[in-house]
């Protein structure tokens, strides 16, 4: 309930280097804050003394950026852990450069029961996401196309042909 005057002071006497220079509260609850250059904003994502402003329970929810790795084959990923493992173990450069938090499958591909899909792969940054979109990832010993999700856009199908195919995306 305070303003976001009073919240940047409280967060900018805490005694961290660099300031927040604004405050935005969203409809769900969460805060939005904004610092005065990257290295601040690097600086509190890593020591979360600050974090003590917002009361016992406050978290840092960082942004997730989504990528979809292609023609995966749904039984090979059964669990979020063990996936990222076996992509580190596959794609060992990737292994201190993306920092992957999830991998996950859309319900609506599980729901059909296809056999292959795109499997969601939740990264950190969108430097990283950009890794795994440029280079591609290697599972299975294949080489697989990765773009980045967009959850507004919306699999059309191809008049062209008598079959459903992933052809056309409308954003």
């Amino acid at each position: 309930r305070r303003t976001g005057k009073e919240l940047i002071e409280q967060l900018n006497g805490v005694g961290m280097e660099g300031q927040v220079v604004a405050a935005r509260n969203l409809p769900s609850g969460d805060i939005v804050l904004t610092t005065d250059d990257e290295q601040t904003r690097t600086r509190w994502l890593v020591d979360h003394k600050w974090l003590a402003t917002f009361g016992a329970g406050a978290r840092v929810k960082r942004r997730e950026f989504v990528v979809l790795a292609h023609r995966i084959r749904v039984g090979q990923v059964q669990q979020s852990a063990q996936g990222i493992q076996d992509i580190y173990r596959q794609n060992p450069k990737l292994q201190g450069t993306v920092e992957i938090l999830r991998v996950t499958w859309a319900k609506k591909l599980l729901r059909t029961g296809r056999k292959t899909g795109p499997l969601h792969i939740s990264v950190l940054e969108l430097e990283q996401a950009n890794i795994l979109i440029q280079n591609g990832l290697i599972w299975d010993y294949q080489l697989h196309d990765c773009e980045p999700f967009t959850g507004e856009c919306q699999i059309t199908q191809c008049f062209r042909c008598y079959q459903y195919r992933h052809v056309a995306r409308m954003c």
